[in-house]
């Protein structure tokens, strides 16, 4: 990210110092909301997306890797942020999983 984010406004954009067909390459696979800038975890998912592309040609039976983004994500007032959605995931997980196997089943 550092890289290119040449101006450390915390996203790579246009007025980072860098040639429109790389920029171009970045969005096309990286930017998932389609802001036309790619913030810290796009970048994380993306190296995710590459990471899961190789292991389904070179081991396909291991699986693909999850990783939550580890970077701080800029939410709007009422939204919920990573923090959030773990405390109530563990909420609802302890209410529901009566029979404490750690699934929500009959």
């Amino acid at each position: 990210m550092n890289y290119y984010d040449t101006n450390y406004d915390g996203s790579i954009n246009l007025e980072d110092d860098m040639d429109n067909d790389h920029y171009q390459v970045l969005l096309e696979y990286c930017d998932y909301n389609n802001d036309g800038t790619i913030d810290n975890c796009e970048v994380h998912q993306c190296i995710v997306d590459c990471e899961n592309a190789w292991r389904d040609e070179y081991c396909p039976d291991y699986g693909h890797v999850y990783c939550d983004c580890p970077f701080w994500v800029a939410t709007c007032d009422g939204a919920w942020n990573c923090d959030d959605i773990y405390t109530i995931s563990v909420d609802i997980l302890n209410y529901y999983d009566t029979d404490y196997d750690g699934d929500i089943d009959l």
